[in-house]
């Protein structure tokens, strides 16, 4: 089966930049599921933004009609943010999915429109995003394709956005680009890609691999060609399962700011719907004596379902 473009190295991805709870945030979240379908996730956070303290509960309802291949989905939260959406499935052909969203922040509000498709050999991801607002950016438009064959997977993917005049304000149109290589295999995955947008020239790769059931490892590498000034930027992570209901986490990586971090988890599964995760991303400069970077921070999350 194909993959979809953003979804290329998501194994990598996520081992290295997710379960890593710090900058002082404490979240804490639940899931409901009822037998028709309907799923109720509440978030609460407490989280340092801009060097502020900030506090956010998110209501997360979902509702699957799994008869007619529809889902409804919503989000509201205390930070003056709502969104609400539905998607079809396989509607005139098997793989598709058609989806609308709608959504209002404290930015402005948008609607968004996408059309998916996945088969062996292809997946497609197109959608447009339109503002209703002065203050959010003008029309957007994405398009990715990947070709698949045996583990061989190619793709790129474009962004275009409009230009206009509205209130005053004004913008020049931009079209963007970025193409993916991957070799995807069940117990390792490598990916390069190549990244055109914002002024940036990146080139990079990430590569995931299953040691065995207990260990997995990450790394990733990136260079902007664009800016000579810009050290390249490194991560190595590893996931190590302890035991059945425990496993722990890490990660070294090094920025483009020359900034050195070690990030450390450990996550706990109390009961059989209950999770806590303890983590902590230090500054490791500072832990060999230098001045340099941003302090060391800490986190909390729990998961109950």
């Amino acid at each position: 089966m194909a993959t979809f473009y953003d979804d290329l190295g998501k194994n990598a991805d996520d081992l290295i930049g997710k379960g890593f709870p710090a900058d002082g945030s404490v979240k804490v979240s639940t899931e409901t599921k009822t037998s028709n379908g309907v799923t109720l996730t509440t978030t609460g956070r407490r989280f340092v933004k801009g060097g502020q303290d900030g506090v956010e509960v998110l209501l997360e309802p979902k509702y699957n009609w799994a008869a007619q291949n529809v889902e409804v989905t919503g989000k509201i939260s205390t930070e003056s943010a709502f969104e609400a959406g539905v998607s079809v499935k396989d509607l005139g052909a098997k793989g598709s999915k058609l989806s609308l969203t709608g959504n209002q922040a404290k930015t402005g509000s948008s609607v968004k429109v996408g059309a998916d498709f996945k088969n062996e050999s292809v997946a497609v991801k197109t959608a447009v995003t339109y503002p209703d607002d002065a203050n959010v950016k003008p029309v957007n438009v994405e398009a990715s394709a990947v070709a698949s064959y045996d583990i061989v997977n190619f793709g790129a993917k474009i962004n275009f956005a409009s230009a206009y005049t509205k209130s005053e304000k004004e913008t020049a149109s931009s079209l963007f680009w970025n193409l993916k290589l991957g070799l995807l295999n069940p117990l390792w995955q490598a990916v390069g890609f190549y990244n055109n947008a914002n002024n940036s020239n990146v080139v990079g790769g990430t590569f995931w691999q299953e040691v065995s059931p207990a260990v997995k490892l990450g790394t990733t590498f990136s260079v902007d060609r664009a800016n000579e000034k810009n050290a390249p930027a490194a991560a190595v992570a590893g996931d190590y399962k302890i035991a059945a209901d425990t496993s722990a986490k890490a990660k070294v990586s090094v920025s483009s700011t020359k900034d050195l971090r070690l990030a450390l988890a450990l996550t706990q599964n109390w009961t059989t719907s209950s999770t806590v995760t303890l983590g902590t991303d230090l500054n490791a400069l500072h832990l060999l004596g230098s001045n340099g970077g941003s302090a060391h921070t800490f986190g909390l999350e729990v998961k109950l379902k």
